[in-house]
Order: C-alpha cells, then sequence, then structure tokens
C-alpha cells in the first residue's frame, strides 16, 4: 500500500465532542514554523508541494509543431503561436528560474499556499516523501516557512 492508498484507507468517525480537539491548541505554537500550522508531538513532518499552474504562448517553431494541433483551428493558422497550460512540480519551476528546491523554499503569497504540511509516523511520512504521486520534502518541527526564511535563495 503506497502513502495515497493509505491516507485513503483511514476513517474518521464525526463527533459534536468539540474537546476532543483541544489538544491541538495545546500543542500548536505561535509563529510561522511547522508546528505553528501543525501540532507539536509528531515524530515526522512534511511538506507537501502544490503543482504549480504555468501558462505561456508557444512561439518557437519547433515547440509548434511537436503539439497538437487543434481540430477547429484552420490550416492557415497550424504553425501560428499557440496559449499552452501545464502543471509543473515545484521543482521544475525552480529549475527555470534558475534555483533548487529544499524544505524552507517559499515561492509563491500568503494569498496562494504553494504547500501544505503533514505531520505523522516516521513510516507514513518517509512514505510520502518517497510516493511519486506527489512532491514532498521532510521538514523539521521548528523549520520557519515565512517567507523571510529562505536563506538559501534569499
Amino acid at each position: 500500500m503506497d502513502a495515497v492508498e493509505a491516507w485513503h484507507a483511514v476513517r474518521m468517525e464525526w463527533t459534536d465532542d468539540v474537546s476532543r480537539g483541544a489538544w491541538i491548541g495545546e500543542r500548536t505554537r505561535w509563529g510561522s514554523t511547522v508546528t505553528g500550522t501543525v501540532p507539536a508531538g509528531y515524530p515526522m513532518y512534511a511538506r507537501v508541494f502544490h503543482p504549480v499552474p504555468v501558462s505561456w504562448v508557444a512561439t518557437d517553431p519547433e515547440q509548434i509543431a511537436a503539439m497538437p494541433v487543434p481540430p477547429e483551428r484552420p490550416d492557415e493558422l497550424r504553425d501560428a503561436p499557440r496559449y499552452t497550460e501545464e502543471q509543473w512540480t515545484w521543482a521544475r519551476a525552480a529549475e527555470a528560474l534558475g534555483t533548487t528546491m529544499h524544505a524552507t523554499a517559499r515561492i509563491g503569497s500568503a494569498i496562494d499556499v504553494d504547500s501544505t504540511l503533514v505531520g505523522g509516523t516516521r513510516e507514513a511520512i518517509s512514505a510520502v516523501a518517497r510516493s511519486a504521486a506527489v512532491e514532498a520534502l521532510v521538514v523539521r518541527p521548528d523549520d520557519d516557512l515565512s517567507a523571510f526564511a529562505d536563506h538559501v535563495d534569499g
């Protein structure tokens, strides 16, 4: 069972007893660290990056020739520039920007969050980090994820 299948196998039961969630407030720290979002106390944490929507106008004749031609496109526009969209990984986006992806990288804004933080067992988080289904890196509980915390790329 891979990490995604294991996640879907978890069964949650609803309850009206809100006191069951008190541990979350007790273990969540103030600030922009990992445990400012996910409660402290998990053996391991991961940062799962969201895909990056990328769009551009393809003008390179070789790129255009390699793209499928929409059936409604007239023959005289076959080699004309085309608008295209893709979903990139953050690693690919970082490479395009001339940098590298790392656990505390900050790409994006406060509105468009670039990742989801998760805590769990060492086995579960290791499986998430190794999974081909998502782009994820292991992070430490005290890693700062604020806009000013990226000391690798500035």
